[in-house]
């Protein structure tokens, strides 16, 4: 089973961002050892750039960004 999160724009997940980072659904990506013993589902890289002016951009912290972006 995949976590995703799905947002008014579209799905991002640890998978990447929309339609085609997901079907077919991939293999999980799932990291156990950098914060072991705790397993992580890593955020691929996302282009937060194109959707949040860079003024703002560099205002955000990382949380701030992704909840804009998802939004």
């Amino acid at each position: 089973m995949s976590l995703v999160c799905i947002t008014g724009v579209g799905l991002v997940s640890s998978l990447g961002v929309g339609r085609e980072a997901h079907l077919p659904l991939r293999a999980r990506v799932l990291d156990e050892k950098t914060f072991a013993p705790w397993p992580v589902h890593p955020m691929p890289a996302l282009g937060m750039d194109t959707a949040i002016p860079r003024k703002e951009f560099r205002q955000m912290e990382d949380l701030q960004r992704l909840g804009t972006y998802t939004a």
